[in-house]
């Protein structure tokens, strides 16, 4: 016959500090593999050419749109996207539709698609991030 007889204790100060240790490297990776999803899926477009509704927009000479997406991330969380200063409107106007200058341009996403990408990619680097 075997037996076996132990105790744990739980101590959740220990793991919430371990997961606020590692909070701010979650993001900054979860941020980066995004932006980087984002930057890959904005194809260059032959002369005049836009990108089909629904799909990723095109960029155009001196690719300006992939070259504005950024990230900054803290043990808070992140901002990832196009930066207003070098696009103006135009990552919105992308990503969400609308109006601009006097055009009308249907919805052409390409930061939502690359968060739903790596979404379960995030949920699994913190499996097995919090240790002792």
């Amino acid at each position: 016959m075997f037996g076996a007889k132990f105790t744990a204790k739980v101590t959740p100060q220990v793991v919430e500090q371990a997961a606020k240790r590692r909070q701010p490297q979650t993001f900054k990776q979860a941020a980066f593999d995004i932006m980087q999803d984002a930057k890959t899926s904005i194809e260059k477009a032959s002369k005049g050419v836009a990108a089909p509704p629904g799909e990723p927009p095109h960029t155009h000479r001196g690719a300006w749109l992939r070259r504005s997406i950024r990230y900054f991330a803290d043990a808070f969380g992140a901002f990832i996207g196009p930066m207003h200063s070098m696009v103006g409107k135009a990552g919105a106007i992308h990503e969400h539709g609308g109006t601009w200058k006097g055009a009308v341009y249907p919805q052409r996403s390409f930061m939502g698609p690359a968060l739903e990408k790596n979404i379960s990619a995030f949920a699994n680097q913190w499996r097995g991030t919090i240790r002792k």
